[in-house]
């Protein structure tokens, strides 16, 4: 079955505003960060497995991002995707990072008490290697979510 637009738009526009709730019939999503891994993407099987791979040390100044994903950063557009409307960043690395980024995972928090579960896995076009004051970032316009 497929979802129409203005489903798929209000799906994501509930998970950025983390309106509804599961324990009150409504989704409760909140604390969206992006993680940055390094290595081979996961697998479907892996991913639903709870193996999602081997996320960037916090060796060389390395940390999840800041900016929570939320409206203040993130638009739906008209096509049903997810798109970061401000730039995205990171702190410039004190050292080496542990293995070039060749993807990320977007985890949140699926109910009040819970921890980060992850939500959203995506490659990245290039791997980015992180030297000794690089700063990752993501322009404005170049991370896309789309509920698939």
């Amino acid at each position: 079955m497929a979802t129409s637009n203005a489903a798929t738009n209000n799906l994501e526009e509930a998970i950025l505003t983390g309106i509804l709730d599961r324990a009150n019939d409504a989704l409760y999503v909140s604390d969206l960060k992006i993680h940055l891994y390094g290595g081979t993407v996961p697998t479907a099987s892996e991913i639903e497995a709870g193996t999602i791979g081997t996320e960037i040390t916090t060796a060389g100044g390395y940390d999840r991002a800041g900016t929570a994903l939320d409206t203040n950063n993130m638009e739906v557009t008209a096509a049903g995707v997810l798109q970061n409307d401000a730039e995205i960043t990171w702190g410039a690395a004190s050292a080496d990072w542990s293995a070039p980024v060749t993807y990320i995972v977007i985890k949140g928090k699926l109910s009040s008490g819970g921890s980060a579960e992850p939500l959203f896995i995506g490659e990245l076009d290039d791997e980015k290697t992180v030297s000794n004051g690089d700063t990752f970032k993501f322009a404005a316009n170049a991370l896309s979510i789309t509920l698939a």
